[in-house]
C-alpha cells in the first residue's frame, strides 16, 4: 500500500469555504477524519479537471453497516474508494453556522 500522508483540508474552519485541495495523482482512495465542535455541513468533492467538482459518497466507518453519505454534519472517520480517475479532492464547508471544523485526509492505494 502506498500513502500520501495526512493533509489538513480544513484547519479549524469558522466559515464556508473550499479549504485545501489535495492531489490524488497515483492514488485511488481517501481516508477522512472530521473533528471539532461545529454546526456546518461538509461536502466531500473530487474532480478530474480541477474546475468541475462532484460530490462523492464516503463510507461511514463509525457505523456497523455499509452506510455512505455525501453531506456530513458531524465528527467521525470516513473512507472513499474508486477515485483512480480523479486528480484532486477537497472537503468543502457549507451551511456554516458556528464552531470550528477540522478535516484531515490521507490518500492511498490498495
Amino acid at each position: 500500500m502506498s500513502q500520501l500522508g495526512a493533509v489538513k483540508l480544513q484547519d479549524a474552519a469558522t466559515a464556508n469555504g473550499n479549504g485545501v485541495i489535495m492531489s490524488l495523482q497515483g492514488f485511488d482512495s481517501v481516508g477522512i477524519q472530521i473533528s471539532g465542535t461545529f454546526n456546518a455541513t461538509i461536502y466531500l468533492e473530487a474532480t478530474m479537471d480541477n474546475v468541475n467538482w462532484i460530490e462523492v459518497a464516503a463510507y461511514d466507518l463509525n457505523s456497523t453497516g455499509q452506510t455512505k453519505a455525501k453531506a456530513l454534519t458531524g465528527t467521525g472517520m470516513y473512507h472513499i474508494d474508486g477515485l483512480g480517475a480523479c486528480t484532486h479532492f477537497r472537503a468543502r464547508v457549507n451551511s456554516y453556522l458556528s464552531g470550528a471544523v477540522t478535516v484531515i485526509a490521507n490518500a492511498h492505494t490498495g
